[in-house]
């Protein structure tokens, strides 16, 4: 992080884990004029998957007092699973402009599996095996819309257990659903279980594999 003596940005900014896009909570970043006479603050912006903006009681924007201070709100909306690096840049009329703020945040599927494949072994042909359960976890920071459970082929899948998935679930809460396997012919047999939801992405879907004898 650059610190020039006419604008100095406190802190290099963090996020927490985000799924992918929602909108994280905005962060603050305080900018303190340092020099002995006032500076114009001409532009503001940010790279990747990051935005900023003055905010709070004294918004940068503008000229700065000498010795003064200002607030950015800084928030990451990633599109992508994974590490995102970025920077938040000041153009200022002081020294050493553009004033730079390396950020940074980390990017999660909004819905995922567990486990990410069930197998059932072998199993009697007309004859059901006892239920395995999947675990659904929304980390897409907003409350998830469940519109369906199904599973493929000679699978089932259905809301189980004590937090059984249902019509919706809240942000960072996990419900569960129970997936058989009733196979008709003989051998070995794959399928897929999927939620259809409302968060990016697209539906999850686990792999399901079994054989009929």
């Amino acid at each position: 992080m650059r610190q020039p003596d006419e604008d100095q940005q406190t802190g290099d900014w963090v996020s927490e884990k985000d799924g992918v896009g929602a909108t994280s909570a905005a962060k603050t970043i305080t900018v303190t004029n340092s020099s002995a006479s006032s500076v114009t603050i001409n532009a503001i912006s940010a790279s990747a998957s990051f935005a900023a903006a003055g905010s709070g009681a004294s918004p940068c924007g503008g000229a700065l007092a000498a010795s003064a201070k200002c607030t950015l709100a800084v928030t990451f909306t990633p599109s992508d699973p994974g590490t995102i690096k970025g920077a938040v840049a000041l153009a200022t009329s002081g020294a050493g402009s553009p004033q730079i703020v390396d950020v940074s945040g980390k990017a999660v599927v909004p819905v995922t599996l567990s486990p990410a494949s069930l197998s059932f072994g072998a199993q009697s042909v007309g004859t059901t095996n006892p239920p395995q359960t999947v675990t659904l976890t929304n980390s897409s920071g907003g409350l998830l819309t469940i519109s369906g459970i199904v599973a493929s082929g000679d699978f089932g899948a259905a809301p189980s257990g004590s937090k059984a998935c249902g019509g919706t679930l809240a942000a960072g809460g996990k419900c569960t659903f129970n997936v058989t396997f009733t196979p008709n012919v003989t051998g070995a047999i794959t399928g897929a279980a999927t939620v259809t939801h409302s968060a990016p992405l697209g539906p999850a879907v686990i792999k399901l594999t079994g054989t009929g004898q």
